[in-house]
Formats: C-alpha cells, sequence, structure tokens
C-alpha cells in the first residue's frame, strides 16, 4: 500500500511539473488562429509559441508584461490569471455586456479601456487584477463622428474620433477635450502618464500634450507615409517608437531633439504595438495557422524577429 503511495505521489509530481512553465517566459499573446492563450517561450531570436493556456476565447488581451488578461468566452467577460502557473484560471467580470474590438491597458496594467469602433462605444475596467469593477458603457455617439483610437491610465483615459477632437476622460466625469483638427490615429501615455502622445496621420506627425499644463509638441513623422502606431521607449519617457504599416518601417523618435534617431525596414506589414515583454512587443500577430508571429525588442540592440508556427521544429528568425 506504501509503494503505491508513493507511485501516485511521484505521478503527481511529475504531471504538476508538466502543466507549469519551464525556462524563460517572453510574455503571453492571444492567438487568433487557435482561439487561445498561449506563451512566448525563450527569448526572442531563439523564442517558440507555447501550448494552449486558455481554449476557446472570442478575443483576449494580456496585461502589459503580466501574467492575466482579459478575455470574452460565449459572451462572457473573465480575468484570466495565472498564466505562469501554466493553468489558468477564469473568473467572470460582471457588467461587460457587449464583446470589444479592442483593449487599451495601462501602463501597471491596473486599468485597461474596452473600446469598439464600429459600435462606438468605450468601458473603463479598474482595479485589476485582484478586485476589477467596469464602469458602464459610454456611447460617443453625441460627440459626433466615430471613435478612432484609445489610451488608458490607471486612473482615466483619453481618446480620439474621426471628426478630429481628442477627449480626456475621468470615470464617472464628462469629457475634457484636449486637442482639435488632428486625425488621431493612434494615442498613447507615457510611461509616467504625465504626458499624451497623439499620433496625427493627416500631418504626419505626432502632438505630445503635457497634461499638467496643456502645453503641446510636435514631432515630424514626415517620413512616414501611414504612421499606424506609437509607443513610448522604455526608460525614456519623452522618445518614442513609431510604425509605418504600408512603409513597412520603424522608426526611433528623440525627445530632445525631435529627430528620427533610427528606423528599421521590415519584411512585412506591421499591425502595431502589442506589449510583451519589458523591453518587447508584438508588431503583427498571427492570422492564419500557418503565419509566423512578430516581435521587436529594444535590448540589447533593436530587433525585429519572428516566432515560427511550428513549436516542434526548433526554428529561428531574426530581420
Amino acid at each position: 500500500m506504501s509503494q503505491r503511495i508513493v507511485v501516485l505521489a511521484l505521478i503527481t509530481g511529475f504531471l504538476r511539473a508538466q502543466s507549469a512553465l519551464i525556462g524563460p517566459v517572453e510574455g503571453f499573446v492571444f492567438d487568433p488562429p487557435t482561439r487561445t492563450i498561449r506563451a512566448v517561450n525563450g527569448v526572442l531570436g531563439s523564442a517558440t509559441l507555447g501550448r494552449a493556456l486558455s481554449r476557446d476565447l472570442d478575443f483576449a488581451s494580456i496585461a502589459p508584461h503580466a501574467s492575466f488578461g482579459i478575455g470574452f468566452r460565449r459572451g462572457e467577460c473573465l480575468l484570466i490569471s495565472g498564466l505562469d502557473s501554466g493553468q489558468p484560471t477564469a473568473a467572470a467580470i460582471s457588467a461587460c455586456p457587449s464583446l470589444p474590438e479592442g483593449v487599451a491597458w495601462s501602463g501597471d496594467g491596473s486599468a485597461a479601456a474596452l473600446y469598439s469602433r464600429t459600435g462606438n462605444w468605450i468601458q473603463s475596467l479598474t482595479g485589476l487584477p485582484f478586485a476589477p469593477a467596469a464602469g458602464a458603457p459610454v456611447s460617443l455617439s453625441p460627440l459626433g463622428g466615430a471613435l478612432a483610437a484609445v489610451a488608458a491610465a490607471k486612473s482615466h483615459l483619453a481618446f480620439g474620433m474621426d471628426s478630429g477632437s481628442v477627449y480626456w476622460m475621468i470615470p464617472g466625469q464628462s469629457f475634457v477635450p484636449l486637442a482639435s483638427q488632428v486625425q488621431a490615429r493612434a494615442l498613447v501615455f507615457s510611461d509616467d502618464e504625465s504626458a499624451l502622445y497623439v499620433l496625427d496621420a493627416s500631418n504626419r506627425c505626432v502632438v505630445e500634450i503635457d497634461l499638467a499644463t496643456s502645453a503641446s509638441r510636435i514631432y515630424a513623422v514626415d517620413m512616414l507615409q501611414d504612421p499606424i502606431a506609437l509607443q513610448p521607449v522604455g526608460g525614456a519617457p519623452h522618445s518614442l517608437y513609431v510604425l509605418g504599416r504600408a512603409d513597412r518601417l520603424l522608426v526611433t523618435l528623440d525627445g530632445p531633439s525631435h529627430q528620427v534617431t533610427a528606423s528599421v525596414a521590415l519584411n512585412f506589414e506591421p499591425a502595431g504595438f502589442e506589449r510583451l515583454g519589458k523591453g518587447s512587443a508584438v508588431l503583427k500577430p498571427r492570422a492564419r495557422s500557418r503565419d509566423p508571429l512578430w516581435a521587436v525588442t529594444t535590448t540589447p540592440l533593436l530587433s525585429v524577429y519572428f516566432i515560427p508556427a511550428a513549436t516542434s521544429s526548433g526554428e529561428e528568425g531574426r530581420r
């Protein structure tokens, strides 16, 4: 009898070890072709996509360089946590009635904004991950035009309308105009949340707005014909990465000089920035099962890599 108990304990321990994630993990991504969340195992340049950690998801978004995210399954909004354990749990979040088209996260992952451009609504989530609380969905139709871009901070959010205005919104309060006559293709807060960056596609520039003084500065990105996304450079809150979609180009803007200091040509059409690890981001998620995942890392050098579709082939790639 004692031998059976020992054998059973060994088998149980082995299964637990198999279910846990072993080795370095760059981050976690929602994988649309398989409708699952998967780990990016290893470091970029020799990384692979791990096994499915949460299945049958209609949509999911992972908090920046964290092990939890928000998912939707059959109309139910879920807080999915414990991804780094290999055995994630899912808990329902009430008062999220509609499937969003996207999620904008605060830098620390404590808050998020669910949004729909076609539905023209936005909804805030706070208290993540331990005590999630959903605000009421807010229709943006009274402002005129359609939602164009969203950014989230710990206690407030910002959004741009295709009518040419950008607003600052504190949950439960009215909209505060921040900018006008800009075609906001993308918005992002600085890492310290002291500034908001507006990617103005029509004027091909980035407008930096100081949230304390409302003063603004302009970064020209006229080398890009189709700018679509931007992200602060870690450790330098007044420097930025900007993506050109049709241009297939990633450029670095230096804050003090307002000049382009580096650029990387891409051999694929990027979709945007989705933060992955502390110094990395996904540039293009997988659309089909045979597609690779494209990502960028800033350390030790600015480099773009692909993560192959097959996890057993041992392939690796670098651009």
